[in-house]
């Protein structure tokens, strides 16, 4: 299937037409708050999932603690509902990104990995407070968010 086609059949699903920019990209707005980005990767025909959690923190103690806190939750995948946490270095943004494979993905897994990434958000922006970083059980439960139709 075509990358087009497979956000074309998302659009119809949600009821908007969506389609890809000029750069290949789209931008997703959940609930007016959590933006999901989509990149579309031509030379492997795959999908960039990944929302912008907030900015690198300027003090070296402070990115650390959080660092920490990233990476541990890294490990194991712990509440990150699939996602992959990151750095944008060229922007200095902490990302919660997901690769789909267009050839092995159709339209229902596209819309669960849209969900699962935006579920996996409040908790993944939790770990930025630095407070949080320095005290794990401080970490606030998943907060729901509204689904597309």
């Amino acid at each position: 299937m075509e990358a087009s086609t497979l956000i074309s059949l998302l659009g119809e699903r949600t009821g908007c037409a969506l389609s890809f920019g000029d750069a290949g990209t789209l931008s997703l707005v959940f609930d007016n708050e959590v933006i999901v980005n989509i990149e579309h990767d031509t030379s492997k025909n795959g999908l960039h999932l990944y929302v912008v959690l907030g900015p690198e923190p300027a003090s070296e103690a402070t990115r650390y603690a959080i660092y920490r806190k990233l990476l541990s939750s890294n490990a194991f995948g712990y509440r990150l509902t699939g996602g992959t946490l990151g750095l944008d270095e060229k922007m200095s943004e902490f990302l919660l990104t997901r690769y789909l494979s267009v050839d092995d993905t159709d339209v229902d897994e596209l819309h669960a990995a849209l969900e699962a990434l935006v579920d996996g958000v409040p908790f993944c922006q939790s770990l930025l407070n630095p407070s949080v970083a320095d005290n794990p059980t401080a970490i606030p439960s998943v907060a729901s968010f509204g689904r597309m139709a």
